[in-house]
C-alpha cells in the first residue's frame, strides 16, 4: 500500500505542474489525426495511398534533419541554469541557422522527387516533390513549441497542439475530398502554418521576439560549436532511430514490390504509432525537469529517472493490454473489412509500442547527460541488425516478419541503453566519492 501511495503522490505532484495540459492536448492531436485517417483511408484507393506511403517514407528519412535538429538544442541548452541574455543569444543564433539549412533540404527533396517522378516514372515521386517545402513550416512550428516548453508555458503549448489537431482533422478531410491523396500533403502545410501562427502569437505576448531583437551579446565560437555539435548528433541519432520504422516499409517495398502491402503495413502501424503520443507527452513534460535534476547530482538524477520509469510502465502497460485485447474490433471498426488482414501485425506492433515507450525514456535520459553519441552508436548497431532481420523475416513471413524485426531491435536498444546508464551512474558515483576524499564503504550504491 505504501508503494501505491508513493506512486500516486508522485503522479499528483507532476500533474500539478502542467503534465495533463501537455498530455491532454497531445491526446486531442492524435485522436484528431486518427479520426481524419478513418475518413481518408476508407476513401482513398489502396494503390494510391500506397504510393503516398512510399513518398512519405522517403521524405521521413530526410525530414529528421529539419532545422539541423536545432530546436532540440534549444530545449537542452535553454533549460539549463543560464541567464535570459544568454538564452536570447541562443534563440537568435539557432532559428536563422536552422532555417538556412532547410534550404538544402528543400533542394534535395525536390530533386529526388523530380528524378523519381519524371525520370523513373514512379507516381510516388510527384508526391515527394510536393513535400519539398514542408520542412520550413514544420521547423517554425517545432521551434516555437520548443520555446514554449523551455518557458514552461504548458497551457499555451497545449493550445498550440490543439490548433494543430483541429487544422489537421479539417484540412485532411476537406482537401482529400477535392484533391485525393495530394490533399494529405496540402493538409500538412496548412496545419503546421496554423499551429506555428498560434504559437508565435503566444510568444509575442511574452515579448519573445522583442527580447531576441534586443539581445546584445552574440554567442562565442565555443558556444556555437557546442550547440551545433549537440543538434547534429541529435539529428543523426534521430535519423538512425527513425530507420527502425522506416526500414520496415522500405524493405517491404524492395522485397515484395506491392503498394497494397505497404498500405496494409501503414494501416497496422497507425494506431500503435499514434499511441506513442503518451510516452512522448510524458517526456515532453519531464525533459526540462530531468535537465535540472541532472545538474543537481547523479544520485538524485538516478532516483528521479526510476520514479519516471514507474509512471511510464504503469501507464503504457494499460495501453498495451487494450491493444492486444481489442485489436480485431478496432481494425474492423476504424478501417473496414478490407484491412482485416492486418490485425495480427497490429498486435505485434502493439508490443513494440510498449517497448518503445521505455526506449523513449532512456534515450532522452542519455541525451540529458549529453552522451548523445551513445544514442547514435546504439541506433547504428540496431539499424544494421534491423536491415538484416527485415530481409530474412520478410521473405518468410511478409509484413508480420517486418513487425517482428522491429520488436526484436527495439528490445536490443533498451538493453544497450540500460547497461550504459547503469555503467555511467556507477562510474560517476565512484569519481564523486574519490573527489570527496575516498570511497565510502557504507554507501549502499558502492557495490
Amino acid at each position: 500500500m505504501s508503494k501505491i501511495r508513493e506512486f500516486l503522490g508522485e503522479f499528483k505532484s507532476v500533474a500539478k505542474k502542467g503534465m495533463f495540459h501537455i498530455f491532454g492536448s497531445s491526446a486531442i492531436a492524435h485522436i484528431g489525426g486518427l479520426l481524419s485517417s478513418v475518413f481518408v483511408i476508407r476513401r482513398l484507393p489502396k494503390s494510391s495511398y500506397g504510393d503516398y506511403v512510399s513518398a512519405s517514407n522517403i521524405y521521413s528519412y530526410i525530414a529528421v534533419f529539419i532545422g539541423l535538429g536545432l530546436f532540440s538544442a534549444v530545449i537542452q541548452f535553454c533549460s539549463e541554469k543560464i541567464d535570459e541574455e544568454k538564452k536570447n543569444s541562443i534563440y537568435r543564433f539557432t532559428f536563422p541557422a536552422g532555417t538556412a539549412f532547410n534550404v538544402v533540404l528543400f533542394a534535395g527533396i525536390l530533386a529526388a522527387g523530380l528524378i523519381m517522378g519524371l525520370a523513373a516514372g514512379n507516381p510516388a515521386g510527384i508526391y515527394l516533390a510536393f513535400m519539398a517545402g514542408i520542412p520550413f513550416v514544420v521547423y517554425c512550428n517545432s521551434y516555437f513549441q520548443a520555446v514554449l516548453r523551455v518557458k514552461r508555458l504548458n497551457k499555451k503549448y497545449a493550445y498550440t497542439n490543439i490548433c494543430f489537431a483541429v487544422a489537421t482533422l479539417i484540412s485532411n478531410i476537406v482537401f482529400t475530398y477535392f484533391f485525393g491523396t495530394a490533399g494529405l500533403i496540402i493538409s500538412s502545410y496548412l496545419s503546421n502554418i496554423a499551429a506555428a501562427s498560434v504559437a508565435s502569437i503566444f510568444l509575442s505576448r511574452e515579448s519573445f521576439f522583442c527580447s531576441i531583437a534586443k539581445a546584445k551579446t552574440p554567442l562565442d565560437k565555443k558556444d556555437k560549436k557546442s550547440i551545433l555539435s549537440f543538434s547534429l548528433l541529435c539529428a543523426v541519432t534521430n535519423f538512425t532511430s527513425s530507420m527502425l520504422v522506416l526500414l520496415d516499409v522500405t524493405c517491404l517495398g524492395i522485397v515484395l514490390k506491392d503498394s497494397e502491402i505497404l498500405a496494409d503495413y501503414k494501416v497496422a502501424s497507425i494506431i500503435p504509432a499514434a499511441c506513442l503520443f503518451i510516452p512522448t507527452s510524458l517526456i515532453t513534460f519531464f525533459y526540462p525537469l530531468m535537465v535540472e535534476k541532472y545538474a543537481g547530482g547523479i544520485k538524485d538524477f538516478k532516483n528521479y529517472i526510476l520514479k519516471i520509469l514507474r509512471i511510464f510502465i504503469c501507464v503504457n502497460a494499460v495501453v498495451l493490454i487494450l491493444i492486444e485485447v481489442f485489436s480485431p474490433y478496432v481494425v474492423s471498426l476504424i478501417y473496414g473489412e478490407k484491412y482485416m488482414n492486418v490485425s495480427h501485425i497490429f498486435r505485434i506492433l502493439g508490443i513494440n509500442y510498449f517497448l518503445s515507450s521505455v526506449k523513449v525514456l532512456f534515450g532522452n535520459t542519455i541525451a540529458v547527460m549529453k552522451k548523445v553519441k551513445m544514442n547514435l552508436i546504439f541506433a547504428v548497431i540496431s539499424g544494421l541488425v534491423n536491415i538484416g532481420l527485415n530481409l530474412i523475416l520478410i521473405q518468410s513471413y511478409g509484413s508480420a516478419g517486418a513487425a517482428a524485426a522491429t520488436v526484436t531491435v527495439t528490445s536490443l536498444i533498451i538493453v544497450m541503453q540500460v547497461i550504459f546508464f547503469i555503467t555511467f551512474y556507477k562510474k560517476t558515483q565512484r569519481e564523486n566519492r574519490l573527489a570527496d576524499g575516498g570511497l565510502n564503504e557504507q554507501d549502499p550504491d558502492n557495490k
